[in-house]
């Protein structure tokens, strides 16, 4: 696994995962991120890039050397980037002191990511509690999704606490992981659930929003799809 904070892949087909390197608490660590990776390697069969974070200017460089082609709106130039950390609905934390004092970090709001290089991919996966929680129309997934940057899949976030097993599956607790594809008919999002409350490989829940997912939240009785 290269880091593109110096490299450029020149196809542009590869993966991202960054994570928060400072985090090494429990519920967010390098053998996880590993471990995700590894699960995106195998379902992509590509390379999968690992870009450790203990500042915003690790995710600035990280992001803007992703891939190179992202012009053609029919092409995804970057298969898939998972955004691991603590996070909340409106930003992600990102620990400055690997290993020490967890009361140093950066918080970094979507208007950060969206003010970086315009990128495309099919997947934008933000892998930290509550970053699709909260109003539909304000949180951290909502205003990726309706950012300058292109989701050919959507962008998935969890809707309650995250959870990373050291074998790479994940779940979250409250309404799951929902998945925020925009409509450029409608220019507003549609939202689905792709439940994901019990433990499962992140190629599943991949799979079940390329199908669309449920307009249903987990375990409640049928509703419209919801726009942003």
């Amino acid at each position: 696994m290269n880091n593109p904070i110096i490299y450029v892949d020149p196809s542009g087909l590869d993966c991202y995962v960054f994570y928060d390197a400072g985090a090494e608490d429990g519920y967010v660590s390098k053998a996880s991120a590993e471990a995700i990776a590894k699960g995106l390697e195998k379902q992509y069969k590509t390379k999968v890039h690992l870009i450790p974070m203990t500042s915003a200017d690790d995710l600035k460089n990280g992001w803007n050397g992703m891939g190179t082609d992202y012009f053609d709106i029919k092409t995804s130039t970057i298969e898939a980037v998972v955004l691991y950390g603590h996070g909340s609905e409106n930003r992600m934390r990102i620990y400055t002191d690997p290993g020490g004092d967890d009361s140093k970090y950066v918080r970094v709001n979507a208007d950060f990511v969206n003010g970086l290089d315009k990128k495309e991919m099919e997947f934008l996966m933000l892998l930290g509690c509550d970053m699709g929680s909260g109003n539909d129309s304000t949180n951290f997934a909502a205003k990726m999704v309706a950012g300058k940057h292109i989701y050919t899949g959507g962008v998935i976030a969890a809707a309650g606490s995250t959870r990373v097993k050291s074998n790479g599956q994940i779940k979250a607790d409250g309404q799951g992981f929902k998945l925020y594809k925009w409509n450029y008919g409608t220019s507003s999002a549609d939202i689905t659930y792709l439940n994901g409350t019990k433990y499962q490989k992140m190629s599943a829940l991949f799979k079940t929003a390329r199908n669309g997912g449920s307009v249903n939240p987990p375990g409640t009785p049928s509703s419209r799809k919801k726009k942003v």
